[in-house]
């Protein structure tokens, strides 16, 4: 049972897609800077929900959380977050606690303040 365990590390990486934060910059040309800022600031907002709801069990609001995370995460790429994001509603999906309990803490552990200083941008030949 062991030997199909996973060793998560402890402090996720946070990548982003760098074509995908170019294609934003275009898109929002001048403002695109607090737009950027406007986005991380909702992201904030919902990781720290998130952990509340986490540690409440309240699985309901964790769901919405992430259903509110994706879209936000995707629009400039920020493909950990859309994994992490994704593991989490599957799991609430398929009723596994186990793996919920899992995938949730990686989750939770992208909104601490010291996985900020491991944010990296992904090559643009990379499928992330």
């Amino acid at each position: 049972m062991i030997a199909d365990c996973i060793a998560l590390p402890a402090r996720p990486r946070v990548d982003f897609d760098e074509a995908v934060l170019t294609v934003f910059c275009e898109r929002n040309g001048t403002a695109a800077e607090a737009t950027l800022a406007d986005i991380l600031a909702k992201v904030e907002t919902l990781l720290a929900m998130a952990s509340l709801q986490v540690e409440q069990g309240h699985h309901g609001g964790l769901r919405r959380s992430c259903e509110d995370l994706l879209p936000l995460a995707r629009s400039v790429g920020m493909c950990s977050l859309q994994r992490a994001t994704r593991g989490v509603l599957d799991c609430l999906t398929s009723g596994d606690a186990v793996a919920l309990s899992a995938c949730a803490t990686r989750l939770v552990a992208m909104g601490r303040p010291e996985t900020f200083r491991d944010w990296s941008t992904v090559p643009d030949n990379t499928v992330a």
